[in-house]
């Protein structure tokens, strides 16, 4: 299942996990008698005002999620609270659907709304975490250290070589004398480089 959940796999389920949340705050806030009819809890209209506030923290906790797709390792603290709240939502519901008398809708409704969202988020975190630690992880083969290394502009080696060759470069560091003159020599060919069809990298600490 690790091979499913790839990164753009989690960024996507992470965007739409934000979408369907914002849709589901919308819905708390302006129809919360439909989505007490639909569950089964018409007895609990009269807390119809506490489900519109209720919509407000899934609309905030949507956008969380949707900001979050776009840098999962920097925003893992927005993931961790996802997965904590899903859960314990999930649980909450699962007791009032027992206490309703096996309420079939309100426990449909536990999973969808939450207990299927946490797949994806665990590997969002997973995802971050491998991130954060790349560095300091055991040496890894080549093929997964073009998923990792990445250049200037955010592109991995294996994200660049999926339009063009890569010519790599290994340069110790642009403070060092023959360095700079390897760089020098080499942005004399530049033209004839990508003629070829290659992208140029230079790699240095």
């Amino acid at each position: 299942m690790k091979n499913i959940f790839n990164e753009d796999t989690i960024k996507t389920s992470l965007f739409f996990a934000g979408i369907y949340n914002i849709l589901m705050a919308l819905l708390f806030i302006f129809a919360p008698h439909f989505i007490l009819s639909s569950l089964n809890l018409s007895s609990l209209v009269n807390v119809a005002v506490f489900f519109k506030f209720i919509g407000i923290f899934v609309g905030v906790l949507g956008l969380g999620f949707v900001l979050s797709s776009s840098d999962i390792q920097n925003h893992w603290g927005i993931i961790f609270l996802g997965i904590l709240i899903k859960f314990l939502c999930f649980l909450g519901l699962l007791k009032i659907a027992f206490s309703e008398g096996s309420n079939t809708n309100l426990f449909i409704f536990g999973i969808v709304n939450d207990l299927v969202w946490i797949i994806p988020f665990y590997y969002a975190l997973n995802f971050a975490y491998e991130g954060h630690n790349a560095e300091e992880s055991l040496p890894k083969q080549f093929s997964d250290l073009v998923n990792i290394a990445k250049t200037n502009d955010g592109k991995t080696l294996n994200e660049l070589s999926q339009d063009k060759r890569v010519l790599l470069v290994f340069v110790r560091h642009l403070g060092c004398t023959f360095c700079r003159e390897t760089v020098h020599e080499i942005s004399k060919l530049e033209s004839v480089i990508k003629s070829k069809n290659f992208n140029l990298v230079f790699v240095h600490m």
